[in-house]
C-alpha cells in the first residue's frame, strides 16, 4: 500500500517563493496528502492558493534568531500526520514527479533520502513560470554529487543538506528530531545527518528533483554570524571536530574570530561591520 505523505516547509519573509512552491506541488503527479508550512517570526498567513489538499499552518516566534530552524522543523513534523515526511525548502518549486519518486524509492529504501537540487537564476519565477523553462534554465551545484539512478546509497553523511529530503516518520522519531540547542542556521542539518550515522541509519541520494528558486546571497554568511558561532562551539562540543569549516576561515581571514583548529578554541574577536556585510551581498547569478 502505497505511504501516505505531508510535506513540509518553513517560511520567513519569502511570500512569491511559497506560492511557486505550493503552485508546484498542485502540478504533481502524485499530490501531497497535506502541506504543512511553519511561519517563523511572521505575524500573519500569506494569502496562498487554493489546493485540493489540506494545509496546517504553525507560528514559531523566537526572540534569539529570526530562524529558528531545528525548532521550526521539529515543530512541523509535530503538526503533520503521515507516515512519509517531505520536507522542502520554501526556496524549492518541486519537480512534477518529486513526490511520486519519493513514494517510490521509500519501497526500497528506509533511511534518510536526500533529494536533487538544480539552481535558477534571477528572474525566472518571477512571471508565469513553465516546468519546460525550470528544466531549459536550471543548473546543478558544481560540488555536489551526480545522482544517477533513483535511490543512490552515500557514505558521505557530511553531504546532507536539508533543502529537499524525506525521510520515514519512524526514523525520525528514532533520530530525536532535529537538536534545538542549534540556533538559527548553520550546523543543524549535519548534526542530524551525524546522529544518523552514529545510529546506523543509512543515507541515500535520491533523484527527486528540485527547482531552487534565486535569492541574493551573503558570501561568507555575515548575515549569520553569531549564529554560525555559536552553532560551530556547540557541534564540537558534541562530535569534537569543526563544522562549516569554509566560513570559519573566512572568518579568521576578516579576523572577526580568533579559532584553533586543532583544540576548542572558537573566541569572537568583533563583529561585522555594516560596511562588511554590504561587501559580502552578492546576487549571486547562479543561484549559489
Amino acid at each position: 500500500m502505497p505511504s501516505t505523505i505531508s510535506v513540509l516547509t518553513l517560511v520567513h519573509q519569502r511570500p512569491l517563493h511559497l506560492t511557486n512552491l505550493i503552485l508546484g506541488l498542485n502540478q504533481s503527479t502524485r499530490l501531497p496528502d497535506e502541506l504543512v508550512i511553519v511561519y517563523m517570526n511572521e505575524p500573519e498567513e500569506y494569502t496562498l492558493p487554493a489546493t485540493s489538499y489540506p494545509i496546517r499552518s504553525v507560528h514559531l516566534s523566537s526572540s534569539s534568531t529570526k530562524i529558528p530552524l531545528a525548532q521550526a522543523r521539529n515543530a512541523a513534523v509535530q503538526q503533520a500526520i503521515h507516515d512519509t515526511l517531505v520536507f522542502l525548502d520554501v526556496d524549492c518549486i518541486p519537480e512534477n514527479n518529486l513526490l511520486e519518486q519519493y513514494s517510490e524509492a521509500s519501497t526500497q529504501f528506509s533511511g534518510l533520502m536526500m533529494g536533487d537540487i538544480y539552481y535558477l537564476p534571477p528572474q525566472v519565477t518571477y512571471d508565469t513560470w513553465t516546468y519546460a523553462l525550470l528544466r531549459e534554465r536550471a543548473i546543478p551545484h558544481p560540488t555536489r554529487p551526480v545522482i544517477r539512478q533513483l535511490v543512490q546509497q552515500e557514505e558521505r553523511y557530511e553531504l546532507f543538506w536539508t533543502l529537499n529530503f524525506a525521510i520515514p516518520r519512524q526514523v525520525f522519531d528514532q533520530l530525536g528530531g532535529l537538536d534545538e540547542q542549534y540556533q538559527g542556521y548553520g550546523a543543524e542539518d549535519t548534526d542530524f545527518a551525524f546522529t544518523a550515522r552514529q545510529l546506523d541509519i543509512p543515507f541515500a541520494l535520491c533523484a527527486a528533483r528540485c527547482y531552487h528558486q534565486h535569492h541574493p546571497v551573503y558570501r561568507p554568511p555575515l548575515q549569520h554570524f553569531i549564529d554560525i558561532v555559536a552553532n560551530a562551539r556547540y557541534f564540537y562540543k558534541k562530535w569534537q571536530r569543526w563544522p562549516m569549516e569554509g566560513w570559519l576561515k573566512q572568518f579568521e581571514a576578516m579576523q572577526l574570530i580568533h579559532w584553533d583548529e586543532a583544540e576548542s578554541v572558537l573566541e569572537v574577536l568583533r563583529h561585522p561591520t555594516e560596511a562588511e556585510l554590504a561587501k559580502a551581498y552578492h546576487e549571486a547569478p547562479a543561484g549559489f
